[in-house]
């Protein structure tokens, strides 16, 4: 899994570099479901941007893409995203890290892409999770030198590279359940 996972994360990167410049609605309507089907692909596209795209780039537009996305995100009947904050436990304790907008939003993303791609039959709460976290990191490793450091998102990526992620984000969701 971890292999598939690495390789989309390359095909984002390289779709980003090859394909046409993202472009926003100018005007949408969000009031059946038919409506957010519709927009369905353009929020994985905007997904796609944000956490591949600088964090310098085009601020005005980055702001226009996460209104864009939280609006259609909050208001789709269809999407269910749960946030954990046993999950979130080493970014939220973590003292010497002001807790990063543009790093939650990009977890936030991953987990709405995992929603989006997967159905409910599908859906697996540790891989919500799991890509969630995955998103975070990589949006934290493409912006090192815009963002600095968290020992939070440094656990999540020592699990990552020992293959204990997933394991780890398991138990915190046991943890919380219980």
């Amino acid at each position: 899994m971890k292999k598939i996972v690495i390789l989309l994360y390359i095909f984002i990167i390289l779709g980003s570099v090859f394909a046409e410049p993202l472009v926003l609605p100018d005007s949408y309507r969000l009031e059946t479901q038919e409506d957010f089907d519709y927009y369905e692909e353009k929020i994985i596209d905007c997904i796609n941007w944000y956490v591949t795209a600088p964090l310098d780039a085009e601020p005005e537009f980055r702001q226009n893409l996460k209104t864009f996305v939280l609006i259609w995100l909050t208001e789709n009947p269809a999407i269910k995203i749960n946030m954990n904050t046993d999950v979130l436990e080493p970014v939220l304790k973590d003292e010497d890290y002001q807790f990063n907008p543009e790093i939650v939003f990009s977890y936030l993303c991953g987990m709405a892409k995992y929603a989006i791609l997967n159905t409910e039959e599908e859906y697996d709460p540790v891989e919500e999770q799991y890509s969630g976290i995955l998103s975070a990191l990589f949006m934290l490793q493409n912006n090192m030198t815009i963002l600095y450091g968290s020992r939070g998102l440094e656990t999540y990526l020592l699990l990552e590279n020992t293959e204990e992620l997933r394991n780890w984000i398991a138990n915190a969701l046991e943890k919380s359940e219980g």
